[in-house]
């Protein structure tokens, strides 16, 4: 009912409002920021190893379920300190992100690259069967092969690369990654600048176990199959005879 009386309005004392809204505005902005920082490299901006970990729980939960395939493959530079301590720490730190770029623009919109620390890097790769991986994996290793433009510099790197399958190599996501690091550190003994993939534990009639010089850092890719029955060649690439590894199990 109208009235006829004065409408009276307090005081909505705008400043300390928008004052106010400042401050949950700037707060929201540095919980943003921790959570990002808290899961992202802070040096390439990668997903770390906390967010990559999280990721492949969920796919492997995902896949479980829609019997999907997916590979993990495990990247560790050969090279990078020799170039550290050579350029400096800046070039090194250079170095990293370009690798990081290389990364990204080698996988698929639809996998996950990051960063697990030092310079190893790691890649999981949706809807990817083991054959698929080791192509990617063969291409990835001959674009992070190529000199690196640092400054006045072209530096020269090298890869070792580990892969683990789901279901091939193993069902839980710490098995797959003990898998794949596994196999990486298995590529790096096997003479580096090769891929190394891990299948599931099996009984086989014989080991290949003779030692040889390893190869020059630029000789041809070549592929292995790691198992229990130690580090075997490819079938379909060319042989070489490998030294027994005895890294982590």
């Amino acid at each position: 009912m109208v009235t006829g009386n004065r409408l009276v309005i307090p005081p909505l004392h705008f400043t300390e409002a928008e004052a106010m809204r400042q401050a949950l505005l700037q707060a929201s902005a540095s919980l943003r920021q921790s959570q990002y920082d808290a899961n992202h490299d802070s040096l390439t901006g990668l997903p770390n190893r906390n967010l990559f970990y999280h990721f492949v729980a969920q796919q492997l939960a995902l896949y479980r379920r829609n019997t999907g395939e997916f590979c993990i493959l495990f990247i560790d530079l050969d090279g990078f300190k020799a170039v550290n301590d050579t350029y400096g720490h800046a070039a090194g730190d250079q170095l990293l992100r370009d690798v990081s770029i290389r990364i990204g623009e080698t996988c698929r919109a639809s996998d996950i690259a990051a960063r697990l620390g030092g310079d190893e890097f790691a890649l999981a790769l949706a809807y990817t069967g083991l054959d698929q991986a080791r192509t990617l994996a063969s291409r990835l290793l001959e674009q992070l092969s190529a000199p690196y433009p640092i400054g006045t510099v072209r530096a020269t790197i090298t890869a070792s690369i580990g892969i683990s399958h789901f279901p091939g190599t193993a069902n839980d996501v710490d098995t797959l990654m003990r898998k794949a690091d596994h196999a990486m550190y298995s590529a790096k003994a096997a003479g580096k600048r090769c891929v190394v993939w891990s299948q599931r534990a099996r009984p086989l009639s014989s080991k290949l176990v003779p030692t040889m010089d390893r190869p020059a850092a630029r000789q041809p890719l070549t592929s292995y199959i790691i198992s229990s029955g130690g580090i075997q060649p490819a079938c379909s690439l060319p042989f070489r005879a490998l030294p027994q590894y005895s890294g982590p199990p």
